[in-house]
């Protein structure tokens, strides 16, 4: 709190020494207002902390009180990500985007950015390799469960990844539209009783990094690396799972995509090959808009194949159940008349962050009616009436009618 409040007064200062810096006065007293902004400056660039004046920590707030709820369904307190407990929960892994629009390695020309994954265990990506959760949580006390969500879904950034152009960077920054924050990285000596230095009431990422902000040139070998939403580089969060070789996927496409281009999907693929050599077979015909504006199905099985690495040339197989936020045209009458007050519906821009109580129920009753079709009895067979689920033996029942 004290932090935040020097910040804003020497915003203020800084706003008034420019004022009457350019303001009509004598040589005199010009040169002292001089002096007095060198002086402002250099306060800044000593304590401000960038990421206290980004959106990210009202961002990180309302997510949490949202959805991060105590058994009574209030606030839950603040919980670190390495305190989750895999074995009684399926195991978290929030996808961010590392923005290196500066970086040199010749993997990143194109990209701009890497797949930065945080889990319970380790933080981090292929770029800067992977360090234990607990590392990350010593060097960047605020990160915790809540955070890691916000910088998920942190859209509205000055680096975003594979869409990041200078001229965008320089606006958003201008205008603090800023949800990204840069985390500190351990240094090779965290948690191995090693100490840092500068971990002072002044520690954290200063001046200079905002400034890189501005002109896009953040980079992997700074000390504080920019994260930001993970759907700037992989929009589905499959790519991780990928990388895990896991043999069952469920993926919602939930992206603005009106004209079904399918571009997160297709983005994955091309990722997925050229990273891992792995082929997503995907079908995706019945899910293309027909003339009447509706789709045949809202969902897809497509066959995955993970090269054999002890075997060239052979593959395992897995599956990926994709969901597509559509419409067929046998919803129930509530989302029928909702398509017809607001024709962009199920498609709203991300832009739009302020649902209303119609608006809200509207995509929960579609994703209540996709969930349902996942286990008709006519597509999943008896299985569809069964209070238990068998993963591997659900995803066979889909195959059998889908592929």
């Amino acid at each position: 709190m004290v932090g935040t409040a020097l910040t804003v007064s020497l915003v203020l200062a800084a706003e008034t020494v420019l004022e009457r810096l350019f303001s009509k006065t004598d040589m005199a007293t010009g040169a002292w207002w001089l002096i007095a902004a060198a002086f402002v400056a250099a306060a800044l660039a000593v304590v401000l902390d960038v990421n206290r004046t980004t959106l990210h920590p009202y961002y990180r707030a309302k997510l949490s009180a949202a959805f991060l709820l105590d058994a009574e369904g209030g606030v839950s307190p603040p919980l670190k990500l390495s305190a989750v407990r895999p074995e009684r929960t399926l195991f978290p892994i929030l996808n961010c985007a590392l923005n290196v629009p500066g970086s040199k390695s010749p993997a990143m020309r194109g990209r701009l950015s890497d797949v930065f994954s945080l889990t319970p265990v380790s933080i981090g990506s292929a770029l800067v390799g992977h360090r234990p959760t607990a590392d990350w949580e010593k060097e960047n006390p605020e990160l915790d469960l809540a955070a890691a969500m916000a910088l998920s879904g942190a859209a509205a950034s000055p680096q975003m990844g594979l869409r990041t152009n200078r001229l965008g960077s320089f606006w958003l920054t201008l205008l603090n539209v800023r949800l990204g924050i840069w985390l500190r990285r351990p240094s090779p000596h965290t948690g191995e009783g090693g100490k840092r230095p500068d971990r002072s009431r002044f520690a954290g990422p200063r001046l200079p990094f905002l400034l890189r902000e501005f002109t896009a040139t953040a980079n992997e070998s700074l000390e504080y690396l920019h994260v930001s939403d993970g759907g700037h580089i992989e929009n589905l969060g499959v790519y991780e799972l990928l990388r895990r070789r896991c043999s069952y996927i469920l993926a919602v496409d939930g992206e603005n995509d009106p004209a079904m281009t399918f571009h997160a999907l297709t983005n994955l693929q091309r990722l997925a090959y050229i990273d891992f050599g792995i082929v997503i077979e995907a079908d995706l015909d019945d899910l293309r808009l027909g003339g009447d504006g509706f789709t045949r199905s809202h969902f897809r099985l497509c066959r995955i194949r993970y090269p054999d690495p002890e075997r060239p040339g052979s593959f395992e197989t897995g599956y990926l159940v994709y969901l597509k936020l559509s419409l067929t045209g046998n919803e129930g009458e509530f989302i029928r008349r909702y398509r017809f007050d607001e024709p962009a519906f199920p498609h709203h821009p991300t832009s739009d962050q302020f649902f209303t109580e119609a608006q809200f129920e509207a995509y929960r009753s579609l994703g209540e009616h996709i969930g349902d079709k996942l286990f008709l009895p006519a597509i999943v067979g008896p299985m569809g009436r069964s209070s238990r689920l068998d993963l591997a033996e659900w995803m066979k029942a889909l195959g059998r009618s889908l592929l």
